[in-house]
């Protein structure tokens, strides 16, 4: 499976189009384009270090792991 850095920009967008669907509509190859994409953007917005990019960070932290969770509960190995 491809992240959200090496897919076409069509399946990025996409995903991106799906983010706030229910997970278990969302097909496995799109899932992981977005868990990687809110996983990066957890890590890039933590580093700023101000208050509203904290929170943008826990935001997109909590997103990323709604989809590693249903990712791993379809035998995906992260």
């Amino acid at each position: 499976m491809l992240d959200y850095k090496e897919c076409h920009l069509s399946d990025f967008e996409a995903a991106m189009a799906q983010k706030d669907d229910d997970v278990k509509n969302i097909s496995t190859e799109y899932l992981y384009i977005l868990y990687t994409k809110f996983r990066a953007d957890a890590r890039v917005c933590a580093q700023n270090r101000t208050g509203y990019a904290l929170c943008l960070s826990i935001s997109s932290d909590k997103r990323a792991d709604m989809y590693l969770k249903e990712l791993q509960t379809r035998g995906v190995q992260i």
